[in-house]
C-alpha cells in the first residue's frame, strides 16, 4: 500500500470516531458544552504520535524479539498512563494555566480511549515505524474532522429551534450519523475499489 493509500486508508476506513466509536466521550458522555477546537486537535495529533511511536517500540522489543503477546494490552495502558502523567507534570511545571489547559485537554483523549483504540489498531497491522506514523496521521486526521464536523453541526443548531425532545443526546446521534454518511459518501468517491 502506497504512503496516499494508507493515509487515505486510515481516515475513512479504520475512523477512530466513526467506525470504531472511540473519542465520543466527550461528545456524548454528558459535556453537552464540549467544543472540539483546533488546539484540542493539536495536542490529540502530538498526543498520539508519541504514543505510537513508544508503543510501537515497545510491541517490537516485547512482542517481536522477546515474544511476549500477552503483555501487549497491559503493555500500552502503561505508557499511555505514564504518557499523561508525564503531560500533566511538565505542563505543571511551565505555569498553571498551561497545567489546567494540559488538564483539560487530557481527560477527553483518556476517557475516550481514543489514543488506546489508535496504538492497538496500528499495532495490528504489522507495519514499520514509518508507516505506523503515517497510519497514526490518517487516523488522527480522521478523529479531528470527525469530531470538528460534528462539533459544527452542533454549535450551528444551538442557533436553531429544535423540539425538546431532540436536543441533547439524541440530536449528538443524528449530527454523527450525517457526519459518517458525509465521510462514507466521500471514501466512496475518492477511493472506490477499497
Amino acid at each position: 500500500m502506497s504512503t496516499v493509500q494508507l493515509l487515505l486508508y486510515y481516515f475513512f476506513f479504520q475512523n477512530l470516531t466513526l467506525v470504531f466509536g472511540l473519542g465520543l466521550v466527550p461528545v456524548l458522555g454528558g459535556r453537552q458544552d464540549y467544543r472540539f477546537h483546533k488546539l484540542d486537535f493539536w495536542f490529540a495529533i502530538l498526543f498520539m504520535a508519541i504514543a505510537v511511536m513508544l508503543t510501537w517500540g515497545l510491541n517490537w522489543l516485547i512482542v517481536g524479539l522477546l515474544g511476549f503477546g500477552f503483555l501487549r494490552t497491559m503493555l500500552f495502558v502503561l505508557v499511555i498512563a505514564l504518557m499523561i502523567h508525564a503531560f500533566d507534570r511538565l505542563a505543571g511545571k511551565l505555569s498553571q494555566r498551561t497545567a489546567e489547559s494540559v488538564r483539560i485537554m487530557t481527560g477527553p483523549i483518556n476517557a475516550s480511549c481514543a489514543v488506546m483504540g489508535l496504538v492497538v489498531l496500528v499495532s495490528g497491522g504489522n507495519l514499520g515505524l514509518l508507516d505506523s506514523l503515517i497510519a497514526a496521521l490518517g487516523a488522527v486526521l480522521g478523529f479531528g474532522a470527525a469530531l470538528l464536523m460534528h462539533s459544527g453541526i452542533m454549535r450551528r443548531m444551538e442557533l436553531e429551534w429544535l423540539p425538546r425532545h431532540f436536543r441533547g443526546l439524541p440530536f449528538a446521534l443524528i449530527s454523527l450519523g450525517l457526519v459518517s454518511l458525509v465521510f462514507m459518501s466521500i471514501s466512496s468517491l475518492l477511493v472506490p475499489g477499497m
